[in-house]
């Protein structure tokens, strides 16, 4: 407490010392240091980290998303904000995914997207990475939308993605998908259904 309110010690011993809180099981208090720390340190990876998972346990995905949405909206360095706003999205989204909550996992999907280009803009030095992260959460929303009978939205979103950074389409994301194996699936699903048509958009996507 006194180093917090001195505004001083270093970015790792603050950390060592939240997780004495949490190995007491003083969550609501590691949980606020490490929001603290997360505005004192924006870009810190490891911080963020910290902070993500602690949300994630404590109050699950969704809450999780949405404090982090309050960080971005409230942060002065807002491509650096949105780019962990955004990624908190896409692990919101993978989340409701493993749960099978579709609708919150196109929702949490949506927001890593636009997120992510938002970062992108204000920042060109951010934009690999977060055109890079965008194509996991479109590839993720394309699934979801295939799953919940929009085809043709399913197939946009994965055409997008290929445009946005075609590097990223053989990546393994969070859930060890590949983009180029969801559009993959995708195609195969739709020639099933007998939409020949809408699955031939994808051609360019096969192997």
């Amino acid at each position: 407490e006194l180093l917090r309110e001195r505004d001083a010690g270093q970015e790792r011993g603050m950390l060592a010392g939240i997780g004495l809180l949490e190995y007491t099981g003083l969550r609501a208090a590691a949980r606020g240091h490490l929001e603290r720390l997360a505005a004192r340190y924006p870009a810190s990876l490891a911080v963020h980290e910290r902070w993500r998972n602690r949300m994630l346990v404590d109050w699950g995905a969704e809450r999780m998303r949405h404090r982090y949405a309050k960080f971005a909206t409230d942060a002065e360095d807002k491509p650096t904000a949105e780019w962990y706003a955004g990624y908190a999205a896409l692990v919101a989204g993978d989340r409701h995914t493993q749960d099978g909550r579709k609708i919150e996992a196109d929702n949490a999907y949506t927001d890593a997207v636009d997120r992510f280009a938002r970062s992108a803009a204000g920042n060109p030095d951010y934009a690999d990475s977060s055109n890079h992260y965008a194509v996991f959460a479109l590839a993720g929303r394309a699934l979801v939308r295939h799953q919940r009978g929009d085809g043709k939205a399913a197939v946009a979103d994965l055409l997008r993605a290929a445009d946005l950074r075609p590097g990223s389409l053989d990546q393994d994301d969070a859930l060890q998908r590949k983009p180029r194996g969801v559009a993959i699936r995708v195609h195969r699903e739709l020639m099933d259904a007998g939409k020949a048509e809408l699955a031939g958009r994808l051609q360019p996507l096969l192997p």
